[in-house]
């Protein structure tokens, strides 16, 4: 293989398509803004400590994985952190060059392993909770199914009846010269403003969209929105327990494979995706840093942390288990967390049932009244 058509295969710092055409260029674009899933991950690391343990060298390992995923950047991005380590980094750091696809936990547990040679193990546990985490986000995904399809069932509704429904009621209004009644009135009202407006409408919502995802991710922005979300009336005690589900596994794993502690509380507080947890995490490994207790310092967290939790922590303190310890809590909230979604569904269904039912009955009943007056005055 020449060396151009090794840096062909290339990518992210080592591939230039500075000459390549435009064409080219627009499709790696959108290759370098794909998505690689949970599911690739997990196959990935599980496929990864099979051959390690079989003693294929990790080079090769890459070459085979590579060749194997059907996700066009993934495959960039197995090709790189091979390049990598063929110029001297280690699996760990190269690995790090990717943090949109590659979390700081999967990161440290990589680290570990390195560091005690057990990274066939290590790679193999995280295959497991990575598919863990795939579980629970397909749990919730398939719990909020129904009331996005009632929600997407109701705008439709709606929409077919403004489009379609009240032109010609004004229509047929106008024709014979009927006052409009002044329900349907307001409807044809909003209608034309609609339509008069549509793109400007739709340019407002497009910016205050913009705006807000530009200012959540400042870190004042961030802060607010990820503390807002944790007091969102009926999920806020699901996303707390989602958070601890993480921070529980997280710092059960790291601990186990041998991180040491303060560097096992620092990347467990980046992997939470939440502000406040972090915040809070950041001050835990300062006082532990200081020479107290994890269980206490997380105690005086407020409530982001429950004092089960916390107890089984501190337990794991005393027997210098703490990695069993929060492995159990770990699985005790998803087992909390499945249970949740299933009230939450209970719940939610039935009130997008009568929203609906609210919303398409007040449109029928102005459209039926409109016609039945009609159908006085004909008479």
């Amino acid at each position: 293989m020449t060396t151009e058509q090794q840096t062909d295969v290339i990518v992210y710092g080592v591939y230039d398509n500075s000459r390549k055409s435009l064409l080219t260029k627009i499709n790696d674009f959108f290759i370098d803004h794909g998505k690689v899933s949970l599911k690739e991950k997990a196959y990935f690391f599980e496929l990864f400590a099979v051959m390690v343990d079989a003693g294929i060298p990790v080079l090769k390992v890459l070459q085979i994985l590579a060749d194997k995923t059907t996700n066009e950047r993934f495959r960039r991005i197995i090709h790189t952190i091979g390049y990598h380590i063929e110029h001297g980094d280690n699996l760990s750091s190269a690995l790090a060059k990717f943090p949109m696809v590659f979390t700081e936990v999967e990161v440290g547990i990589v680290q570990s392993g390195e560091m005690t040679g057990s990274l066939n193990i290590v790679l193999s546990k995280l295959s497991d909770d990575i598919n863990k985490t795939l579980e629970l986000y397909l749990k919730i995904r398939q719990a909020m199914m129904y009331p996005v399809t009632i929600i997407i069932t109701l705008i439709v509704s709606l929409f077919i009846i403004l489009a379609v429904v009240i032109p010609p009621l004004q229509s047929l209004f106008a024709s014979i010269h009927a006052e409009v009644p002044d329900t349907l009135l307001f409807l044809i009202a909003f209608d034309t403003f609609v339509q008069k407006n549509l793109f400007l409408l739709v340019l407002l919502i497009l910016l205050l969209l913009y705006l807000f995802q530009t200012y959540i991710k400042t870190e004042k922005g961030k802060r607010w929105w990820d503390g807002t979300k944790l007091s969102f009336p009926l999920v806020k005690d699901l996303l707390k327990k989602i958070i601890l589900v993480r921070f529980a596994r997280a710092l059960g794993t790291l601990l186990d494979n041998g991180l040491p502690l303060i560097k096992t509380l620092k990347t467990t507080a980046l992997s939470l995706g939440n502000e406040v947890y972090r915040s809070a995490l950041d001050r835990v490994a300062v006082d532990v840093q200081k020479g107290g207790k994890i269980s206490e310092s997380l105690e005086r967290q407020g409530d982001l942390f429950p004092e089960d939790l916390t107890q089984m922590i501190a337990v794991g303190e005393k027997t210098a288990t703490i990695s069993t310890a929060t492995q159990k809590i770990a699985n005790q909230y998803e087992r909390e967390i499945d249970h949740t979604l299933k009230n939450l569904t209970s719940v939610i269904e039935p009130l997008a049932i009568i929203a609906v039912g609210v919303v398409v009955g007040w449109f029928a009943f102005i459209v039926l009244g409109s016609i039945f007056s009609i159908s006085e005055k004909i008479g």
